[in-house]
C-alpha cells in the first residue's frame, strides 16, 4: 500500500533543507538564482536520459532532491527584502531621526506606555525607499490622534530609527530573528506626526483587509464585555493583544492553547457551516459539484483572509481545497499528499513560515491525526452515536498529541496530563461560539444585534473560559520545567517516524529502527542528566540598569538578586530549557567566590571592602556605573592582573 509519493516527499525535504541551510549561509539573489538555474537544467537532462533509457539511470531522487534543495536557497533569497537595493537598510543610518512617510498596515500592539504600528516605508527625508517597519507612537501623543489612525492611512512623522536589538541576555527569546523572518528589520520612535491622510487609496489587497479586521473588531467591542470581546476577535480575528495574559496562560495550562490558535479545526467548523448552507445543491453533475466547491472555496478563503492568514488557517484552508478538489475530479490520491502540497505551496510563498511555531504544531497535528486516528477507530468502533461522537473526540485528541508532544515540549517545556479533558469539553463549546460570533459580525453589520444573541454567546463564552480556568488550577496535574533539547526532539521524531514506518508496511527492519531510535532516545537523555548534574557555570542577565547573577552547580541554582521574595522573569526561560528545579534566592552580597575566583559586586553606591587578603579577579557592576575613583580602588584592593 502507498503511503505517500515518494516524488513530492522527496521535493518537500529538498525546500526544507535548502531553507535552513540559509541559517547558515544566505548567498546573494543572482548566486541563488544560477545555482537553482543550474541545477534544475542539469536535473531535465538526467530526466530526458532515464526516460530515453540510455545512461544515469540511478541516482534520479537524489538529484531532484539537491535541485530541490538550491530551490529552497533561491526562495529564500527571492523573498528577502534586503536584496531591494532601495530597502532603508541599504539607505538609512542607524540612531539618526527622519522626516518618514508610510502607510499603515496594522496596529500590533499597545500598552499604557505607546501603541505599536506596522507601517510601510514610503520615503526618508523625501528620498524613495521600501520596507516594513515597526513604529512606536509614544503616550505622549495625543490619543485622540493615535485612535484615528487606520490600516491604509498614510502618514509624515519625524522619528529615530534603529535595527531590533538582538537579546541582551542568555536564553532569552530572539525578538530581532523573529522579526526579520517576518521581514522587519528596524523600529522607529516616532517625535512627531506632521500629516495623516485618511483617503489616501492603497493598491496593497492587505492594507484593505487589515481596514475591514479592524472594522469587525470594533464591532465586536461595541456589543460584547471585555473578556468576551478578546476572546471573538482572537477566534474569529486572530486579534490576541486585548487577550488577559492570564487567561491565555490558562489555556497553556490546561492544553487547550490550540483552541485560540485558528488553524484547522476552526477552518473545519467553517467548512460544515458551509456545507449545511450548500447541501441542497446536488452532488451528481458535475457542474453543480463545480458551484459547491467553488462556493465552499470562497468562503473559507474569505475567513483565511479576515483571521489574519495565519499559516496554520492558511495551511488548512489550502488542504481542504486540495481534497475538495480531489473529490470534485474523482481522484482517490493519498490524503498525505494533500497535507505535503500544501506545505509546499506555502513554504514556496513565504519559506519564513517554516520557523513558525503554529505552522509546526499544525501540520505535526493533523499529519498525527491521518496516521494514528484510523487505528483509534479499528480499535473501537461504539455503535451508539453519541458513544462514538465522545470516543471520536477522545480519539482525535490523543492521536494529535503522538507527534505534537515531541515539539510542544521542545518549544514550552511543559505538559499537562490533563489536556484530553479540556478538548472533551472545550471542543464542543467551539462550534456554537464561532457560529454565534459569525452571526453576530453578519447582524451587526446588517439590520441590527438582538441583545438575546449577545447573552447567549457571552455566556457559552464565560462557560469555556471557567472550564478552562478549573482545569488549569489543577497544579498537579501540570509537569513544568522539562529539560527537552534539540537532541532529544530529535530522538523523539525517529521513534514516532520508525513507529509510522512499522505501521504503514508492517516490515521487520521497522522494528528494529523502533528499537534502535529508543536506545538513541535513551542514551541522549542519560547524556542530558550527566550534562545537568556536573555542568558549573555563573550568568549575568541584566535587568534595566540592575543585573541579575546565577550559579548553576549541577540541578542547584543561585540566583543573586536585590529582591529575594520574587524570581526575576528573565531567568524563566533558562530554568525552563534547562530543567531546573531546586531554586534558591539570595541577596546580592559583595564579594562572590567561583571556581576559585572572586568577583567583587559594586552597586550604584561604589561602597566597597577596603581588604588586601582577599584577592579580586574581577569587578562586576551589578547597578548602574558608580562615580569611583579607580586609582584609589587599585590601592585598597589585591587585584589580579
Amino acid at each position: 500500500m502507498r503511503f505517500v509519493n515518494l516524488f513530492i516527499l522527496t521535493i518537500l525535504l529538498g525546500i526544507i533543507g535548502g531553507i535552513t541551510i540559509t541559517n547558515i549561509v544566505l548567498p546573494s539573489f543572482f548566486i541563488a538564482l544560477n545555482i537553482c538555474c543550474s541545477t534544475i537544467v542539469t536535473l531535465a537532462v538526467h530526466q530526458f536520459l532515464f526516460t530515453k533509457k540510455y545512461y544515469f539511470r540511478h541516482g534520479l531522487m537524489l538529484h531532484t532532491f539537491l535541485a530541490s534543495i538550491s530551490i529552497g536557497i533561491f526562495i529564500v533569497a527571492l523573498h528577502s527584502p534586503i536584496a531591494n537595493k532601495q530597502h532603508y537598510t541599504h539607505i538609512l543610518s542607524a540612531n539618526q531621526y527622519y522626516l518618514l512617510q508610510g502607510r499603515v498596515i496594522e496596529q500590533t500592539a499597545k500598552t499604557d506606555f505607546d501603541t505599536t504600528f506596522k507601517i510601510k516605508v514610503i520615503s526618508a527625508d523625501h528620498q524613495k525607499v521600501n520596507g516594513e517597519m515597526l513604529c512606536f507612537f509614544p503616550s505622549k501623543i495625543s490619543s485622540d490622534i493615535i485612535k484615528a489612525i487606520e490600516p491604509n492611512n498614510e502618514l509624515v512623522f519625524i522619528a529615530k530609527c534603529e535595527p531590533i536589538a538582538p537579546p541582551k541576555n542568555p536564553y532569552q527569546f530572539d525578538y530581532k530573528t523573529y522579526m526579520e523572518r517576518k521581514g522587519i528589520y528596524w523600529r522607529a520612535y516616532i517625535q512627531s506626526i506632521g500629516h495623516i491622510n485618511q483617503n489616501s487609496k492603497s493598491k496593497e489587497i492587505k492594507s484593505h483587509i487589515e481596514y475591514l479586521r479592524n472594522y469587525l473588531a470594533n464591532t465586536i467591542d461595541k456589543h460584547f464585555n471585555n473578556e468576551s470581546a478578546s476572546v471573538l476577535k482572537t477566534l474569529l480575528l486572530g486579534k490576541r493583544n486585548d487577550l488577559d495574559e492570564e487567561l491565555y496562560q490558562n489555556y497553556v495550562d490546561a492544553g487547550a492553547v490550540h483552541i485560540l490558535a485558528i488553524s484547522g479545526l476552526h477552518v473545519g467548523i467553517i467548512t460544515s457551516i458551509l456545507l449545511f448552507f450548500l447541501q441542497k445543491i446536488p452532488n451528481t453533475l458535475l457542474s453543480y459539484r463545480l458551484i459547491r466547491y467553488l462556493t465552499l472555496s470562497i468562503g473559507l478563503w474569505a475567513f483565511a483572509l479576515i483571521a489574519g492568514s495565519s499559516p496554520s488557517v492558511l495551511r488548512a484552508t489550502l488542504m481542504f481545497n486540495l481534497i475538495g478538489l480531489s473529490l470534485l475530479i474523482r481522484d482517490k490520491g493519498g490524503r498525505f499528499d494533500s497535507l505535503m502540497l500544501s506545505m509546499l505551496f506555502l513554504l514556496l510563498i513565504n519559506p519564513s513560515y517554516l520557523y513558525d511555531v503554529s505552522f509546526q504544531l499544525s501540520y505535526a497535528a493533523v499529519f498525527s491525526i491521518l496516521t494514528f486516528y484510523p487505528i483509534a477507530l479499528r480499535w473501537w468502533f461504539p455503535e451508539n452515536k453519541y458513544v462514538r461522537y465522545l470516543w471520536s473526540l477522545v480519539a482525535v485528541g490523543f492521536t494529535a498529541q503522538i507527534v505534537v508532544i515531541p515539539i510542544s515540549l521542545y518549544y514550552f517545556h511543559q505538559f499537562s496530563i490533563l489536556f484530553f479533558i479540556s478538548n472533551l469539553v472545550v471542543v464542543p463549546l467551539l462550534q456554537p461560539i464561532l457560529i454565534l460570533g459569525i452571526l453576530c459580525l453578519l447582524l451587526a453589520s446588517t439590520v441590527g444585534l438582538p441583545n438575546i444573541i449577545i447573552f447567549i454567546t457571552e455566556k457559552l463564552i464565560w462557560l469555556m473560559n471557567t472550564v478552562i480556568r478549573l482545569i488549569a488550577e489543577q497544579e498537579f496535574f501540570i509537569i513544568r520545567n522539562i529539560q527537552f533539547n534539540t537532541l532529544t526532539l530529535i530522538a523523539s521524531l525517529l521513534i514516532v517516524i520508525s513507529i509510522i514506518w512499522w505501521r504503514h508496511y508492517l516490515h521487520q527492519k521497522a522494528v528494529k529502527a523502533i528499537l534502535i531510535s529508543i536506545f538513541i532516545l535513551q542514551v541522549v537523555l542519560f547524556y542530558n542528566k550527566y550534562q545537568l548534574s556536573t555542568t558549573e557555570e555563573m550568568l549575568i542577565f541584566s535587568k534595566y540598569k540592575e543585573k541579575v547573577i546565577a550559579i548553576r552547580q549541577g540541578q542547584r541554582l543561585k540566583v543573586f538578586q536585590n529582591d529575594t521574595l520574587s524570581l526575576s522573569p528573565i531567568l524563566k526561560n533558562y530554568i525552563k530549557q534547562k530543567g531546573i528545579t531546586d531554586i534558591s534566592l539570595l541577596k546580592m552580597p559583595y564579594l562572590l567566590h567561583f571556581k576559585e575566583k572572586n568577583y567583587l559586586l559594586m552597586d550604584s553606591l561604589g561602597i566597597y571592602p577596603t581588604s588586601k587578603q582577599v584577592v579580586i579577579d574581577s569587578v562586576i557592576f551589578v547597578q548602574q556605573t558608580p562615580k569611583i575613583n579607580l586609582d584609589r580602588m587599585k590601592q585598597d584592593l589585591s587585584l589580579r592582573y
